[in-house]
């Protein structure tokens, strides 16, 4: 066999075992089965699915999410399922629950807002130096 059909039968096995799909899983794993609606207070809330994703201590809330994708070797991901299970409290007790999915992807606002760099602005020599100036010298003691 010459060479370049060597390389192309390796080529061709190349791209046969690497077009295979793997599945990944990001955040915490949900029984989808579970009912949520028994549990009653944070404590119960922690010890059955453990500590949240992300707890916002303003609007008092936990979230919990869980996600499903596929990936092939192309790098194409396609999600599966989607899951965010959202806790409010009151007093430790749970107040209410809600939980989102692929289909109420488009019920959720996503925000696009970014906080604002004024270092890039200002300049970091005039950030980390700002304060020293020859007129604030003159003053000097």
């Amino acid at each position: 066999m010459d060479l370049k059909r060597k390389l192309l039968i390796l080529i061709l096995i190349f791209f046969t075992l690497n077009c295979s799909e793997k599945t990944y899983f990001s955040g915490k794993v949900f029984n989808e089965d579970f009912n949520y609606n028994q549990l009653t207070n944070k404590q119960e809330l922690i010890e059955t699915l453990g500590n949240p994703n992300f707890i916002d201590l303003i609007e008092n809330k936990y979230y919990y999410f869980n996600e499903i994708y596929m990936k092939d070797s192309i790098s194409t991901e396609n999600v599966k399922n989607r899951t965010i299970l959202v806790f409010l409290f009151e007093n430790e007790e749970i107040l209410s629950i809600n939980k989102y999915g692929l289909d109420n992807k488009k019920k959720l606002n996503i925000m696009n807002e970014t906080t604002e760099n004024n270092l890039i602005e200002t300049g970091i020599i005039k950030k980390i130096f700002g304060g020293v100036s020859p007129t604030n010298m003159t003053n000097a003691p």
